[in-house]
């Protein structure tokens, strides 16, 4: 068996899966500086795929959303496919869980045009309707909220919580399941044109507007600016997803929400040498958009 890592750290984490394969090659890591989990793209066999390490995380949920995500890929959603190993599609490390899915060659969308923005609705509102069939279950999951408990910012970050945590939203009887924490980090384009997205650990039962509100958030907040009005967005969203006298007074509250907590990460981010002053105050900005935000 010829094993070229890159990474010697990895032997041990892919040791169950490289038994499988001739050749395993490590080529590159996937993740960003805000992931928690860690994604490598491997090789093997000459076959790209994904390996995702989870860092954090009950077993059975991590299950639950693999069983979602294979679920969702065999409806024709366009999502990466679970690569199951002799029946296994999670392996078990000492401290980890990790499982490996197809490599999608396609990029993430650095300039969202128009069409790209609608696409993404289309594919959440297939995503609602695919997902209400699913048969198995789906754990509710609270939105984690950084916790910074020191650092320069701290007064800044104590009293975004307060506002977070004030911000109530009226009615929210809502248990569709949503996909629970979009941002343009999950979502990428084909060279055709075919959005895919990525990552369904945060999926869970809630109100589709929240979906919508973090699409809203990232698209018009935050430097995005030549996007149709948010009008354009909730009323196309609606027809989409038929959803039934959607509040609109609920969805201003959550585009909020996503502002405070989008900025209580950057602030995390700052304290750990990932952004600079500069871009920490340029994200601060979004708070304020957010809450002028018209509908």
């Amino acid at each position: 068996m010829n094993k070229r890592l890159q990474n010697p750290d990895l032997e041990s984490v892919i040791s169950p899966i490289s038994s499988f394969f001739q050749d395993v090659e490590v080529l590159e890591s996937l993740s960003s500086t805000r992931d928690t989990n860690l994604s490598y793209k491997i090789r093997l066999d000459k076959k790209d795929h994904v390996l995702k390490i989870y860092n954090q995380g009950i077993r059975e949920e991590i299950l639950q959303n693999i069983a979602l995500q294979r679920f969702l890929y065999a409806q024709g959603l366009p999502c990466p496919g679970i690569i199951a190993l002799d029946g296994n599609s999670l392996f078990e490390g000492s401290n980890f869980y990790y499982s490996l899915s197809e490599f999608i060659d396609a990029e993430h969308i650095k300039n969202l045009a128009q069409e790209d923005a609608f696409r993404i609705i289309d594919f959440l509102a297939k995503f609602y309707s695919v997902s209400g069939h699913y048969p198995g279950t789906i754990s509710p999951k609270k939105m984690r909220i950084p916790s910074i408990e020191d650092g320069p910012h701290r007064t800044e970050s104590e009293d975004l919580s307060k506002k977070y945590k004030s911000l109530e939203v009226v009615n929210n009887d809502k248990k569709a399941v949503i996909y629970g924490d979009f941002h343009f980090d999950q979502v990428l384009k084909s060279s055709k044109g075919e959005i895919f997205l990525l990552d369904f650990e945060s999926v869970t039962l809630g109100d589709p507007l929240e979906d919508l509100a973090s699409f809203i958030f990232y698209s018009k907040c935050t430097g995005r600016d030549k996007m149709p009005s948010s009008r354009d967005f909730f009323d196309y969203f609606v027809d989409r997803i038929q959803c039934a006298e959607p509040d609109v007074e609920n969805l201003k509250s959550y585009v909020k929400r996503v502002s405070l907590r989008y900025c209580l990460g950057s602030i995390w981010e700052f304290n750990k040498n990932l952004i600079v002053e500069k871009e920490l105050v340029k994200r601060f900005k979004t708070i304020e958009r957010a809450h002028s935000l018209e509908l």
